[in-house]
């Protein structure tokens, strides 16, 4: 059945992003960088709006305003690595209670389609992040709208990234969080979420969001509603499967295309898109210990397997990257992990 929705959600982005004036390009010619904000007139993806239109309608008059009974909170620490604490926005004494710490920094995690909070890449980051270091994990947990036919959860996107803007405005104003201690991380529709609580929060500008292979089908170019720069003072982003269910156009201050960017990533096989579309995570959590993930500034996936990148900048995917360097960034990885292909020289 999963795999039937996602065959759909495949077909639906093909014809959704069917631009109105292709030219012919090699697959080494369609670059990110060279991307521009084409407008798209598509009869199949107006069809498809008018046919699920009974969705959005249905969306809109029962759940919109009811996104917090279908989203929660859960709270990992060090001490309790392995059981969560479901905590709320109107009790901060409960937080204090399962051991969150208003001076140490607070990772929050949100997922994507088809996932929830205690599995994939919200364990996989808890996991790494505990390991290394002593932080507060929240983890959002919206597996109510997100495990379900792929319009509504898309149309989740907005009301889920409202409610937990709530909550982090009430993590500053009421349990003392510096905002600057609030890292943002999202998978898939999770990143779009991400940039929603950016948009939303009422404290001024999110220090980090980082988006983890941002969700394609049914995103366009306008910014509204998706992850963009504008949403935080840093916004970081690594594509694995752009074109296919990832968001291939930059979308940060920092893109990473490793191995260019889209399926198939090393090591994936035969994929259509499930397999490279969870590298992300698993590249972002391999970074956390590891500065492996050395990448090179350049202005298409086509120069830089050429060496003929303009400059020489480098950076590093993932959680120290270093913000003083913007740009679009390629690098290679390894098939298995350890993927950080420098990690024989340079770890943590």
């Amino acid at each position: 059945m999963i795999f039937f929705l996602y065959v759909c959600v495949i077909v639906c982005q093909l014809f959704h992003d069917i631009p109105t004036n292709v030219t012919k390009k090699t697959p080494d010619e369609d670059e990110p960088a060279n991307h521009s904000d084409v407008g798209f007139i598509n009869p199949f993806a107006v069809w498809f709006q008018n046919a699920c239109g009974f969705c959005y309608n249905e969306w809109e008059a029962s759940y919109v305003e009811n996104a917090s009974l279908y989203t929660s909170f859960l709270l990992f620490t060090r001490a309790s690595e392995l059981n969560y604490t479901v905590v709320n926005i109107s009790d901060p004494q409960l937080l204090f209670g399962a051991g969150f710490n208003s001076s140490k920094s607070t990772k929050v995690l949100i997922h994507g389609w088809m996932d929830n909070a205690t599995i994939d890449f919200a364990e996989d980051l808890k996991f790494s992040y505990l390991l290394a270091q002593d932080v507060n994990i929240v983890s959002v947990n919206w597996a109510g709208m997100s495990q379900t036919f792929y319009p509504l959860s898309r149309r989740a996107v907005t009301p889920v990234g409202r409610y937990t803007a709530k909550f982090v405005d009430f993590l500053v104003s009421e349990v003392g969080v510096s905002s600057a201690s609030i890292h943002i991380l999202g998978h898939s529709l999770g990143a779009h979420i991400a940039g929603v609580v950016g948009e939303s929060v009422t404290f001024g500008n999110l220090s980090r969001i980082t988006g983890l292979d941002p969700a394609a089908p049914l995103f366009g170019s306008d910014p509204e509603g998706r992850l963009d720069p504008t949403d935080a003072q840093f916004v970081d982003v690594i594509h694995s499967a752009g074109g296919y269910v990832g968001y291939y156009k930059p979308c940060g201050h920092v893109d990473f295309y490793p191995n260019g960017g889209d399926p198939i990533q090393p090591g994936c096989g035969v994929d259509i898109g499930f397999c490279s579309h969870k590298r992300s995570y698993l590249y972002f959590a391999e970074s956390i210990t590891s500065l492996g993930f050395i990448s090179t500034v350049c202005d298409s996936w086509h120069d830089y397997k050429r060496k003929l990148c303009q400059n020489h900048t480098k950076n590093v995917l993932g959680e120290h990257v270093d913000q003083r360097f913007l740009g679009v960034y390629y690098l290679y990885t390894n098939p298995s992990s350890p993927f950080g292909a420098w990690n024989n020289s340079v770890s943590m």
